[in-house]
């Protein structure tokens, strides 16, 4: 995929590439978000909860993070052999086995991938029925881990290795898993707890969500200029229209946590709590589609080379196109 084009990405198997890189990222963020959540988040909104509903919160909760585990390691299984059938130039699923030793034992992408999978596996042993606070809080602790280690996947290890972008991108991924992946957890909050505690938790994941914002805003303003490097760069290349698409679902995002935080959370303590809590769950979960959408086109980026490395493509007329 020399020419950087979203013919050549698609044509080179990018696609598939691109959406098990994407999904890795969201089951990540889930279990890291979730952890996040339940530690960080919710203990303020107890208070309010008296028992009600609080199990079943707690049960949807802890199976949330288990899913997200699970869900975790059968992508990156996945995203391991897609990787060694491309390394390998394999055609067959023998050839792929074949090869798979290879790329774990002899590839930095090998390496960090079962790194992962064992910091994911450590988790959801941390996280048996009879674990203590200290246990979930160990569990918080490697899955961050196993999220910075995600940096390592990225344009910034490879092109600059340890470096000042590679500590943004390590804060961009732990950033975005707080915020994204306390979405569902918050909805989750809002249709099981008391509309009381439903708007605490609101509150206080405002607060957290604020700082999460505000990193990944800083984080990837950094990274573009570094990546992209120029407004050509940014208009005149594939990287660059992606990256202009995450940027427009991050606003998006943006519109959806304004509305809940300031609209619909509020209501839930107004006339008509049950009415408030259906449109505040309504709303969470469709902007938590939106948060797959920005880690899927995360994912193209990671599959396409940063503009700095391509040619833009000259909008005057009579130019020669790349």
């Amino acid at each position: 995929m020399a020419d950087g084009t979203i013919s050549g990405f698609a044509i080179s198997g990018g696609i598939p590439l691109a959406g098990l890189r994407g999904l890795f990222d969201a089951a990540l963020f889930s279990s890291f978000g979730t952890l996040l959540f339940s530690i960080g988040v919710l203990p303020r909104a107890r208070g309010r909860m008296r028992g009600e509903g609080e199990a079943a919160l707690d049960g949807c909760l802890l199976l949330l993070v288990r899913a997200s585990l699970i869900a975790a390691l059968a992508i990156g299984v996945a995203w391991l052999a897609f990787e060694s059938a491309l390394m390998g130039d394999a055609d067959s699923l023998a050839q792929t086995l074949e090869t798979v030793p290879t790329v774990v034992t002899s590839t930095a992408f090998g390496h960090l991938l079962v790194a992962q999978e064992i910091g994911l596996g450590l988790v959801l042993l941390l996280l048996h029925p009879d674990a203590r606070p200290r246990h979930r809080t160990l569990a918080l602790a490697a899955s961050a881990g196993v999220l910075l280690l995600q940096a390592g996947h990225g344009h910034a290890m490879s092109m600059y290795g340890p470096s000042l972008l590679l500590a943004s991108e390590a804060v961009h991924l732990l950033a975005g898993g707080a915020w994204l992946g306390g979405l569902v957890p918050l909805l989750l909050t809002a249709r099981l707890a008391p509309p009381r505690a439903a708007a605490t938790a609101a509150r206080s994941f405002s607060v957290l969500g604020k700082w999460c914002v505000a990193l990944v805003a800083a984080t990837a303003a950094y990274q573009a200029r570094i990546l992209v490097g120029s407004i050509a760069g940014l208009v005149g290349t594939s990287y660059g229209w992606i990256a202009c698409t995450k940027l427009l679902i991050f606003g998006v995002l943006l519109g959806f946590a304004w509305v809940n935080r300031y609209r619909l959370a509020p209501a839930l303590v107004g006339a008509e709590p049950d009415q408030a809590r259906r449109r505040l769950a309504v709303s969470i979960g469709v902007q938590t589609g939106f948060g797959v959408l920005v880690l899927l086109a995360a994912g193209v980026l990671s599959s396409l080379p940063p503009s700095v490395h391509v040619k833009a493509i000259d909008s005057t007329p009579g130019s020669d196109r790349t």
